[in-house]
């Protein structure tokens, strides 16, 4: 018999794909909109993410990242690492967040460690992915 695997009442949803959202500030009305490419396997996720420049003069107009961390139930965790030399800042950025089935969103708050009071809310959605079966 074909069971689906579920944590106590929560259906256990695949996470990978391609999200996009944005995330705020909490001391100011700025934000930044990105694209998250995600990989879950077992508990772990990673993956990388395309933002837009908002820290500093237009060039480049955009930042990478990658993101490493894990998922358990609805929750998700993990940390932000800009890379290459045009990195606004080398400081990790921590994310915690909390699925809402059915509507393929993930919404939660993020902040920085290092510098007091540095945070804010994220959110990101995820399109609707089609399976063809032959």
């Amino acid at each position: 018999m074909f069971r689906i695997p579920f944590l106590g009442s929560t259906p256990l949803i695949d996470l990978s794909g391609k999200w996009t959202g944005h995330y705020g500030y909490d001391s100011s009305d700025g934000f930044a909109t990105f694209t998250l490419n995600l990989t879950q396997q077992d508990g772990r996720i990673a993956g990388r993410i395309t933002e837009a420049n908002t820290f500093q003069d237009a060039s480049p107009p955009t930042f990478d990242a990658i993101i490493f961390g894990y998922r358990k139930r609805n929750y998700i965790d993990f940390t932000k690492r800009y890379d290459g030399e045009t990195a606004p800042h080398d400081s990790d950025i921590l994310y915690a967040g909390r699925y809402i089935v059915g509507k393929d969103l993930i919404t939660g708050h993020w902040l920085m460690p290092d510098i007091k009071d540095w945070g804010g809310r994220f959110e990101m959605t995820r399109k609707a992915q089609t399976t063809v079966f032959d």
